[in-house]
């Protein structure tokens, strides 16, 4: 089963997205804050890391992330959930980013399906 890390700092927003991902099938974990997520993927590796925030929060772990030496966690999937996803899309993509989309609830549906397109590509397992 894909282990799923939700960083989403509202805690009404993170519980929707973890209700969402584990009626899906996967296996989640949710933090607030990004300096709580770091140990979690270096010992954890989960499948996939779905973050919203502080931009430079977001940016900063995207660029750890990617730096990494152990390839386990260096290609974990991280898909950026944004207010407005025309504004800032970029500057997350050219950190590393896989995805970016729109703030819950709007990207309610289409976060499972994009978690699955990710799985489909060879990059995890479906649950």
């Amino acid at each position: 089963m894909a282990r799923i890390l939700i960083i989403e700092p509202e805690k009404r927003i993170r519980d929707m997205y973890e209700d969402l991902t584990i009626s899906a099938g996967f296996d989640v974990i949710s933090v607030e804050k990004t300096k709580d997520a770091l140990s979690f993927i270096y010992k954890e590796h989960p499948s996939v890391i779905i973050i919203s925030g502080e931009n430079h929060e977001i940016v900063d772990l995207i660029k750890t992330v990617r730096s990494v030496k152990d390839l386990k966690v260096a290609t974990i999937p991280i898909i950026v959930i944004l207010e407005d996803i025309t504004n800032n899309s970029k500057v997350y993509l050219e950190a590393g980013a896989n995805k970016c989309l729109t703030k819950f609830p709007e990207s309610g549906g289409r976060l499972v399906e994009e978690i699955r397109k990710v799985s489909v590509q060879g990059l995890l397992k479906t649950p």
